[in-house]
């Protein structure tokens, strides 16, 4: 039952003795003083000896308070209701307001993810690149190296074929032994010529004779050693020369690798 029923069945014995009392005031005559209050007595409601109603006010008071109680609490409850739906519209925005700033969120992730995959592809590409020029350039500084004539193992390995292949090397090798095998017999014919003449100044027993072939036995000597020692000093000069070279040429090959290698620590950083 609602409260509107039970308003409505406290209501209704006052509602009938106040559409009674409307019905003694139409057929009160004041003029006349004519009275009806057998109706009044009828229903129970107590009559003054002037025949007014005594009870009036009672009724419409009881339904004031009533009504004024019902009111109260309607406005309670609706108060309430207000206050509940003012929560609920807050909570709902809140939630409306979460939801976008979640979704928001969850956008700029998935942007930043797409971004952090496109960044990790293209330094996977650019290292990729590195590494192929880099090893292009290793090649070509290889094939550089490989084709520079003045580099020592060029000039090594031309030594050592020069020494060991190469017919234009074996002819000059072969005319200087050849010049030395002469040379050789020179100095046999020359010493045996000198023990001849040794001999014949011996058997003679000239002083002068012997001194003469002494002389001249010296000054072959001191000839000789001298044409030795000229020929020893043009070989370590020229030894020393070619080892000079080869040490400078050592220091730039040397000085190319440590470019070679900074470059490929540069590239590779």
């Amino acid at each position: 039952m609602s409260s509107f029923d039970r308003i409505h069945e406290k209501t209704a014995p006052s509602l009938e003795l106040l559409r009674a009392q409307l019905q003694h005031m139409r057929s009160f005559d004041p003029h006349t003083a004519i009275s009806v209050p057998c109706h009044f007595g009828q229903r129970g409601i107590p009559v003054s000896e002037s025949g007014e109603v005594s009870v009036f006010s009672s009724p419409l008071s009881s339904v004031r308070d009533a009504f004024l109680m019902s009111q109260e609490k309607w406005d309670a409850n609706d108060c309430m209701l207000q206050q509940l739906d003012s929560r609920l519209r807050l909570y709902q925005e809140n939630g409306a307001k979460k939801r976008g700033d979640l979704v928001i969120a969850m956008d700029k992730a998935h942007t930043e993810m797409e971004q952090l995959q496109n960044y990790a592809a293209q330094f996977w590409s650019d290292m990729e690149e590195n590494l192929r020029l880099l090893r292009q350039l290793l090649a070509d500084s290889k094939n550089m190296a490989e084709d520079t004539p003045g580099r020592p193992e060029a000039r090594i390995t031309k030594i050592i074929r020069g020494l060991g292949d190469e017919p234009d090397c074996c002819a000059d090798n072969r005319d200087e032994d050849e010049c030395l095998m002469s040379r050789l017999e020179e100095m046999r014919r020359t010493q045996d010529v000198i023990r001849q003449q040794l001999e014949e100044s011996s058997a003679s027993g000239t002083p002068s004779s012997i001194a003469a072939a002494v002389e001249r036995i010296q000054a072959e000597l001191q000839k000789e050693r001298d044409g030795a020692d000229a020929q020893l000093s043009a070989l370590k000069e020229s030894f020393v020369i070619v080892v000079q070279k080869t040490l400078d040429e050592l220091e730039v090959l040397r000085r190319d690798r440590l470019e070679t290698e900074a470059l490929c620590l540069r590239i590779l950083s």
